[in-house]
């Protein structure tokens, strides 16, 4: 490989590290995205009313100015504080057919999945079929030994140590020599077993995505079912009917944009609609809309699905390093500025999605995932950088500011 080849790589690595956590993509045109639909309250929403003309064209402005600077292709978005709501479509989902982006498109999710591996967790321990500070070794014993002080809790708030695959050379190597490679989660964790821990099982933060993978096989384990029937369970009870678990392209349903990235090993764009999504496994390979977005995050702020005692275990935070002591991150959710929830990526796609106790709410997926930069800044993903800017165009005193969890 040449030198601008590995230069590429290696700017890849660091993206790769934000997967299912975050991800920009160069684009053949020039022109502002445009609104593709009128703003719209869904069915599902409460009877908030829509921002008044001056403030949807503020929003409107603020996405398409992320959207144009950064070459997004595609985009939706849902703001609504208690002043008023936003939904809007930008952009195309074909940038060879031009085709507008229309609200109800599936998308890929990333590590919003983990939300929902934690959540059917913590099912489990309602059941008192699962205990949180039981090491997970107890439920499976074929783990490492180097492993035997991680807990179940340790798992799902990124405190275990145990390195994420996904920082490895071996799967490096592997993801960009094989986009349809199908990953079993024992040839994930094979990555890191060998490896020591990144510290003593407790005592830091590391954002690893081996964590919900394993979390994934204690599923399994409990259940005796598969991980995607236990998913298709949840999403069942939690009304999400148009919310799946597809590994494979085959699963992913239409309609659906095409997703771009430059998670490549030249740095140029690919058109990764089509790539195998094995490799997120538990951690990431979820698939939703907007409109199950937003129902499953009010579920995920108000515990709807879990005990009060869980609801209050997942929202007992560990901080973060290198963010501001408000920002933490608790059992599959994460907190910043005020703003729950959680942000997800895979290659050709980006999702950003939190609300805050007074209703307020931001979600924006991407046709994309490929980073953005903000000027003197930390690279952010796509959807992310749309989310800042249109929330602080309703909330400029505590707009939705993206928690970096480090490579």
């Amino acid at each position: 490989m040449g030198t601008s080849a590995r230069l590429a790589r290696t700017t890849t690595v660091v993206a790769l590290a934000l997967l299912l956590a975050g991800c920009s993509t160069p684009s053949s045109t020039g022109s502002a995205p445009t609104a593709t639909t009128t703003p719209t309250a869904t069915a599902l929403a409460p009877a908030v009313p829509a921002y008044p003309t001056d403030t949807v064209a503020a929003i409107t402005k603020a996405a398409t100015d992320v959207m144009t600077a950064n070459n997004i292709p595609g985009a939706i978005v849902l703001l609504q504080t208690p002043d008023g709501r936003f939904e809007q479509p930008f952009g195309v989902a074909d940038k060879t057919s031009g085709a507008p982006l229309t609200r109800d498109e599936y998308m890929r999710i990333g590590s919003i999945t983990k939300t929902m591996t934690v959540t059917v967790v913590l099912q489990l321990v309602d059941q008192e079929k699962v205990g949180l500070d039981t090491p997970i070794r107890t439920y499976l014993p074929e783990l490492p030994e180097t492993w035997k002080a991680v807990t179940v809790r340790q798992l799902a708030d990124m405190r275990s140590g145990i390195p994420s695959y996904t920082g490895t050379k071996q799967f490096d190597d592997e993801f960009f020599a094989d986009h349809q490679r199908q990953y079993m989660p024992t040839e994930l964790l094979a990555m890191v077993e060998p490896l020591d821990l990144l510290f003593a099982p407790g005592t830091d933060f590391d954002y690893s995505n081996s964590n919900t993978v394993i979390l994934g096989q204690l599923i399994e384990r409990i259940t005796g079912a598969s991980y995607a029937s236990a998913m298709q369970g949840l999403f069942d009870a939690a009304g999400l009917n148009q919310t799946v678990y597809a590994e494979a392209s085959s699963g992913f349903p239409e309609p659906h944009p095409r997703g771009y990235t430059n998670l490549t090993t030249d740095g140029g764009e690919a058109d990764a609609t089509d790539w195998n999504a094995s490799w997120g496994q538990a951690a990431g390979a979820g698939v939703s809309t907007i409109g199950d977005l937003e129902t499953w995050l009010g579920d995920l702020l108000d515990g709807s699905q879990v005990s009060a005692e869980s609801q209050r275990q997942r929202l007992d935070l560990v901080s973060i390093p290198g963010n501001p002591p408000s920002t933490g991150y608790g059992l599959g959710i994460a907190r910043t500025n005020g703003w729950i929830g959680h942000s997800g990526d895979l290659p050709g796609y980006s999702t950003t999605m939190y609300g805050r106790e007074d209703g307020s709410k931001v979600i924006v997926i991407t046709s994309t995932n490929s980073l953005v930069t903000p000027a003197g800044g930390t690279p952010v993903p796509p959807s992310a950088a749309i989310a800042s800017a249109v929330s602080a165009v309703v909330l400029p005193d505590s707009p939705f500011v993206f928690p970096h969890v480090g490579a």
